[in-house]
Formats: C-alpha cells, structure tokens, sequence
C-alpha cells in the first residue's frame, strides 16, 4: 500500500515537472505570427443616393462618430423643415379651443333657461352634444400635434441616413466613390482599425491547453529586429483543426498612436507564467485611462516595449503577485446650453457632429419681440441664491430694473435692463462698472434663435473640445453650464425675463 501510494507521487511530481519543462521551452521559442488589424470593414449606405461630399481620403484617420460621406439630402432637408413647420402650428389647436369655450359659455346659458322652463329638453341635449364634440375636436387637434412632433422626428432619422459616419477609430484604407457617383448596395470606404492591433499564430495540438487568455508575448515585426511590443492572449481556440493538428490564438497589441503597420509577419515569444502576473499586478495599480477619441490624446500613449516589461518584472520579481481589481466609478453628467445659432440648417449641422459624444440633446427657440434690442447682463453667478444676494446689492446702490434670471438660457445671471440703443446699453454699463459692479453687453436679434440643450459625460467630452468643434459651425457661440435636472425646457422667450426699458 505504501509503494503504491509513493508510485503516484512520483508519478505526480514527474508530470509536474514536464509541464514546467515544457513552460520554459515554450518561453524561449520564438513562434512565426501575423499582424493584422483588429477589423476591415466595408463602410456603405443603407439607403439609396448621390454622393454630395467625401470629407476623407486614403490613408486619413479617422475618430468614432466622425462624419465621412454626406449624400444629396435636399429633399429631407425639406421633409425636416415641413415637419417642424407643422410642429409649431397652432392655429386649428385655439381654433378648436375656442369653439370649446364657446359651447361651454352656450351650454351654461342655455342650462339656466331650462331650470326656468324657458328651452325645452332637446335645446339642452343640443347644448351638450356640441359640448361634447368640441371637446373631441379639440383632443383630435392634440393628436394631430403630437403625430406632427413624431414625424418631426422621423424625418430627422432620415436626413441623419444621409451622413455616414465612422463606426470606430481607425484610418481609411481604401475609397470607392467621389463627389456625384451613385450609392448603391456597394461599399463607400474600407476603414480599419489598428488599435489595438490582433495578432494570430497557431501552435500544435501538443501544446494544448499550455497557453490560457491573459498570457503575455513579445512580438518582435519583421521590420524591425530590436523592437519588442507586449502582447496579451485573448483567445484561444477549443476546438482543433484535425487536418494540419493545430489551434489558433489571438493576442492583441495595443497600437494608439498607429506606429506599428498591419499586414506585417512577426516573431512571438510568449512570457512566463510569473512574468505575465508581474505584469497584470503592475497594470491592475493603474487607473483605466477614460475613453478619449481626440487625435491629440494619441501624444501620450505609447505601445509598452521590452524595457518597459523589464522594468515591471524587476520591481514585481520578489514581491508576491496579488491580483486586484480596480472600480470603475461613471462620472455624473454634465449640461450645457449651446447658442444662438443663426439659422436651422446650421442647428441640424452642429447636432449631427455632436449627437455621438452626448447622452441627451434636445432644441429649443427664443423668439424676440423687439428689434436691436441689448440685454445689459452680470456673468452667471454660482447659484441662484448668489445671482439674488448680487441683484438686492445693486438695488441698494440706486439701480432699478434689475431681476436675478432663474431659467432660460441666462438662469443664475442678473438682469439690469433691456435697451433698445447700444450707446444707453453702453452708458448703463459704464455706470455699472464706476460702481465696481461687472456687466456685460449681449445683442438680442430680431426674429427666431436656436439653443441646444446637451447633457454630456465628461470622459469623453469636455468644454474644450465642444468649443473646437462648435467653431466648425458658427464661432463664439456662447457655452454656459446648467442644471441637469431642469435643464431641458421646450421653449423659453427672453421677453418674458425682463421688461423692456
């Protein structure tokens, strides 16, 4: 019995010993391999169309959600602007409300008469009847506004298939069409992605189940002989090809600023098992860097080289590996209120540049009802309580008309009048400024403005880059920071803030 139970161990400890034989070999083999992006696509519309512009070319990178091809949209254009026209007619809702009100005042009077035996019992059925079918007409006019506000919608799904944007980051490898060529099931742009790069390579089936996902490997290009990039295993295959006795695996290169070409054959050498924990424990002290689509972030990050992995295995060979995990904490949102812009289709434009970085965007009008007007404002105050405490201030000093704005585009600022000259504007502010009180001048034009509402996450994007790419569109749009929860309101009119002075 005691024979028997020394054979296992033995036995035990001599497999033991050829799979960490085996490790070791397997650490010092270099492998053949092939550098690939990690996707090719074909990028095509899924409608019909001419194409109007190509905003790309071979070889450009490109970002997430970036526009590349726009094709001939003049009649969704027109479909959107008719939709929205429809939106804001109201003239058949007060219609309808005005015959409610009219048969109510009517069936009120004709109720009194009948308590006096004055109409008969058909005059008040009458009455109630019309009663009830304005009622209905005036629901049935609700529901037409409501469709007009979803075909609004639909139409703007539509126009937005017209712009084809980019699936992911990566560059252009290939463009099919230019400017006037019809689209039709045949692809527009190749793009590839090459961050992070994937590299395949198949090993005998007598190394099965040797290498498991989150192994590390030196790939060495074959355009270079010196150049080492760390490389982790993501997949292995389970099932092996009977017919050459091999199983694939895919590792990924980490390749953000593009440096390293696909299509390239390479060397492999796959790390240790120690070697690889090291370096999962120096990466599990790192906080996960946000995702960051500007081309600019690319100067700061860097493919880890050989060095770099000698560096973590020095620090990490005699400590203990510990493996952690890091928590991901979202970020609260962020609001803004964007404007005024000029004009709809400059408002459509700026929504389709911004619509794949926010999580919430909605538009509104301000409507003037004076011409040349100034509106003389304080800069917006940290909250509404403070834009009080600064409007009861300048009261005390002698200045009248003044207002703390709670809502709209200019809520926590203070109001101190409305002129309808820029030279009193001008004086009331030099007046202002005499008495240490800071102001500023803002031009409110004649007829309709557009505001856009956007709520954001700050990972990926900041004012900064709202600015850069608001200025594409219309410079010096005024950026102001608001409150998430009351954020998005329909329509505001600045008439309303403040009276005219």
């Amino acid at each position: 019995m005691l024979v028997s139970i020394y054979r296992i161990r033995m036995i035990g400890l001599m497999l033991g010993l050829l799979i960490l034989l085996s490790s070791r070999a397997m650490a010092e083999e270099r492998y053949d391999c092939l550098i690939e992006p990690n996707m090719v696509v074909d990028v095509s519309s899924s409608v019909e169309g001419v194409v109007e512009r190509v905003h790309i070319d071979r070889s450009d990178s490109v970002e997430k959600g970036e526009l590349l091809v726009e094709l001939e949209a003049g009649v969704e254009i027109a479909a959107v602007n008719k939709a929205r026209a429809r939106t804001h007619m109201q003239g058949e809702l007060q219609s309808r409300q005005s015959s409610l009100e009219f048969a109510e005042r009517r069936l009120e009077r004709i109720n009194k008469l009948f308590k006096k035996g004055l109409v008969s019992s058909n005059d008040l059925d009458e009455a109630e009847t019309q009663v009830r079918l304005a009622r209905a007409e005036l629901h049935k006019a609700e529901d037409e506004q409501k469709l007009a506000k979803l075909e609004l919608q639909r139409a703007r799904e539509a126009l937005k298939l017209r712009r084809i944007r980019s699936p992911f980051a990566g560059v252009v490898m290939e463009r099919y069409k230019s400017p006037g060529e019809s689209v039709e099931d045949k692809p527009i742009l190749r793009l590839a992605q090459l961050d992070p790069l994937r590299v395949e390579m198949y090993l005998p089936a007598t190394e099965f189940g040797q290498i498991e996902p989150g192994r590390y490997a030196n790939v060495i290009p074959e355009t270079s002989t010196s150049a080492e990039y760390l490389a982790e295993v993501k997949l292995v295959d389970r099932v092996i090809d009977s017919a050459s006795g091999t199983f694939s695996i895919r590792l990924e290169i980490p390749n953000p600023e593009h440096k390293i070409p696909g299509g390239l054959r390479c060397k492999l050498k796959f790390l240790s098992s120690s070697e690889s924990a090291a370096i999962r424990k120096q990466q599990s002290r790192l906080k996960p860097d946000p995702v960051e689509k500007d081309k600019s972030a690319y100067a700061n990050k860097r493919s880890p080289t050989s060095e770099d992995l000698d560096l973590i295995v020095d620090e990490t060979r005699e400590s203990e590996v510990v493996e952690s995990a890091a928590l991901d904490v979202d970020a609260l949102p962020v609001c803004w209120s964007v404007g005024p812009v000029s004009d709809m289709e400059r408002l459509e434009r700026i929504d389709d540049a911004l619509s794949p970085f926010v999580t919430y965007l909605s538009h509104r009008e301000t409507e003037e009802s004076s011409k040349s007007r100034y509106l003389v404002l304080s800069p917006r105050q940290p909250s509404l309580s403070k834009a009080r405490e600064l409007a009861n201030l300048v009261r005390e000093k002698g200045f009248r008309d003044i207002a703390a704005l709670d809502d709209g585009s200019y809520d926590k600022h203070v109001s101190y009048g409305i002129y309808r000259r820029l030279v009193l504007a001008r004086d009331h502010v030099e007046e202002l400024r005499q008495n240490q009180i800071e102001a500023d001048i803002i031009p409110l034009t004649d007829g309709q403005q557009y505001w856009l509402d956007i709520e954001v996450n700050p990972q990926s994007m900041d004012e900064e880059r709202l600015n850069r790419i608001l200025e594409q569109y219309q410079p010096e749009l005024q950026i102001s920071e608001r409150s998430c929860q009351s954020a998005f309101v329909n329509k505001v009119s600045i008439s309303t803030m403040v009276e005219p002075v």
